[in-house]
């Protein structure tokens, strides 16, 4: 997503962790760099190499050899969400570092939508909504990236699947809510933090919502960013960017944060993760 490049040393035998990011809950739990990555065997892996970027683009290279092993080519998604099965080797999946500086080896991987990024992940298993999502012909992609969200290019494996829904979510239309904004209502400024903590938000005129990631704009919709003493390294300001919720409260891992005064903000983002103008709320806080 990022165009500039690293060269990261691959960490040999380390496979895919279990990790909270991606999913809908409200924390991004720790990853557990010793968890086994599934059987080949488990399936018959139907994702062929792809890039989600020009061939000009610059990206990582992370070392990471990803197989998705569900959903295979050609699949028909009958519900409203794909069950994604996803195996990564050569390469330490932790969340917990997520908008630090980059480590050689380490980071998470990405799921695109059509060519759309839905969100980071960090466990081995997902489930990418439909929501909003056109019946037909639909391509998934799953590709490493590094802690700034620098994409492994190389890494990428792509996959077709056909929507065809028993019974379709009702849409999620526009609201016309006003004014969007966003204030931090925990931690108070100036307080001391030590291992992570609780960053609650209280938004006004927007709503949240997780089915939306990476789906058309939807007027009043989006979710929150959080990032760490900055809002524009990077492309749309990502490079800092610890984790994105649709929840009130993120869990931030101050794993990989220095200690002192760091700032944190929170961004309210439109489906598409780009920035609501004027729409945001920071926190200085000492890190201990």
């Amino acid at each position: 997503m990022i165009a500039k490049s690293y060269l990261a040393v691959p960490v040999a035998g380390v496979a895919l962790a279990v990790a909270g990011c991606g999913s809908s809950s409200s924390s991004t739990s720790a990853a557990k760099p010793s968890a086994p990555a599934p059987s080949a065997a488990a399936s018959t892996v139907a994702a062929t190499p792809a890039s989600s970027g020009s061939g000009a683009m610059m990206s990582a290279d992370t070392g990471a050899m990803i197989r998705v092993l569900a959903p295979t080519g050609g699949t028909t998604i009958h519900g409203n969400a794909v069950p994604l099965d996803v195996s990564i080797t050569h390469f330490k999946v932790a969340c917990q570092f997520a908008g630090t500086p980059n480590q050689m080896g380490v980071g998470h991987y990405h799921v695109m939508l059509d060519g759309s990024l839905v969100n980071m992940f960090c466990a081995p298993r997902a489930a990418i909504s439909l929501q909003n999502v056109k019946p037909g012909a639909h391509t998934l992609e799953v590709l490493a990236a590094e802690n700034d969200h620098t994409d492994d290019m190389k890494s990428a494996q792509k996959v077709s699947f056909t929507y065809a829904p028993t019974k379709a979510l009702p849409a999620i239309a526009a609201a016309q809510l006003g004014s969007p904004s966003i204030k931090i209502l925990s931690p108070a400024p100036g307080s001391t933090v030590h291992g992570g903590f609780d960053l609650s938000v209280q938004p006004t005129n927007f709503k949240f919502s997780c089915a939306l990631y990476g789906k058309p704009d939807v007027a009043g919709y989006g979710h929150w960013h959080i990032n760490v003493d900055s809002t524009s390294k990077g492309m749309m300001g990502m490079g800092t960017m610890m984790g994105m919720s649709c929840a009130r409260t993120f869990h931030v891992s101050l794993a990989g944060i220095k200690p002192g005064r760091h700032t944190f903000y929170a961004i309210l983002e439109d489906n598409q993760h780009a920035p609501t103008p004027h729409a945001q709320a920071s926190v200085t806080v000492n890190v201990s």
